[in-house]
């Protein structure tokens, strides 16, 4: 018989466990709700004095949680026997999945919408893309498919034009912008939670990079065929693409190769800029469905590729893009 031998195999060992990166979303959670809850509750509230504005966004943020909690207990009560309810609640972790979905909607979106994607959105994730897609990304794709359907509620989607001079034109400009965003997305929140995500290296930092330098590149050089130098910082701000490429790109679901999540984040770059461009409706999150489609084929390239490429290309891509404002300023 031969001797077994014990290798250590190409894998990576780290500290890290769900439950801890899971925490740290429910901190980077935290302030993206109390500036919803101001915004869109405790100032409607002081205008119309109706005690319903002060605890909708409560009801707005809570109620998918509350709904993956109650469908994940059943689903794990009727399939996974000998566990104690108390554990059930314990680890369901499915509700970290569906997290950060009330942030995509605009604060106007109907209830019954909501409860009709989160419930879709379940059913396909543990019926057919379990391994593929977060309950997340899911749930915001029958969001856009009843949109669809629904030609009345295609208003709320709509955004507005894209305009290249909007720093230099709105009162407050460029710090306006950055505490006010779109939607339920301050920038300068998703900023200081992608810093906190980096310190406790809980997000995958490449891909944010990865699309932003792409989009900044793409968007510098139509900013300046259009004269108006200040643009990558507005396609930047708007739209909620930074939220998008720093927490919501960063997925258990995208690559795990150095080289896949460069890739996967360029893609994402690529997606949000041509969405953007091409429709007139707020669906920049349907770059990460497309995305994660490719995640295992981008991990597989990445053996084939040669690491120092990839790097000497983004760094000529930053000095170019640096040149070109330079140049134009």
């Amino acid at each position: 018989m031969k001797e077994f031998k014990e290798y250590e195999g190409p894998f990576i060992h780290t500290k890290e466990t769900y439950k801890k990166i899971m925490f740290s979303y429910i901190i980077t959670f935290v302030p993206f709700f109390v500036y919803n809850f101001y915004m869109n509750g405790i100032i409607k509230w002081q205008a119309s004095k109706n005690i319903s504005d002060l605890f909708y966004p409560l009801i707005f943020t809570f109620l998918p949680l509350l709904l993956v909690l109650i469908f994940e207990t059943i689903y794990k009560m009727i399939f996974i026997k000998n566990q104690t309810f108390k554990n059930y609640l314990k680890e369901n972790f499915s509700i970290f999945s569906i997290l950060f979905f009330p942030f995509l909607l605009k604060i106007n979106t109907p209830l019954y919408i909501i409860i009709l994607s989160v419930i879709l959105g379940y059913l396909l994730y543990k019926i057919l893309f379990k391994k593929w897609y977060s309950l997340t990304i899911l749930s915001y794709l029958i969001y856009l498919i009843l949109g669809l359907l629904n030609p009345n509620y295609l208003e709320i989607l709509k955004i507005l034009p894209i305009n290249y001079n909007y720093l230099v034109t709105s009162n407050g400009g460029f710090m306006n912008l950055l505490l006010n965003g779109s939607n339920l997305m301050c920038p300068i929140i998703t900023i200081l939670a992608f810093v906190y995500l980096y310190i406790k290296k809980d997000n995958k930092y490449q891909i944010t990079i990865s699309a932003l330098i792409t989009i900044l590149f793409i968007t510098t050089i139509i900013g300046l065929l259009n004269k108006s130098i200040w643009f990558p910082l507005y396609f930047i701000l708007t739209g909620g693409t930074l939220f998008i490429t720093t927490i919501l790109a960063s997925d258990f679901y995208s690559p795990a190769t150095k080289g896949g999540k460069i890739m996967y984040g360029a893609l994402i770059g690529l997606l949000i800029i041509l969405i953007r461009f091409i429709s007139n409706y707020n669906i920049a999150p349907f770059s990460i469905f497309i995305a994660n489609t490719f995640t295992f084929a981008l991990d597989y390239i990445n053996e084939f590729l040669n690491k120092k490429i990839i790097y000497l290309t983004y760094t000529l891509l930053v000095i170019l893009e640096i040149v070109l404002i330079t140049v134009f300023i």
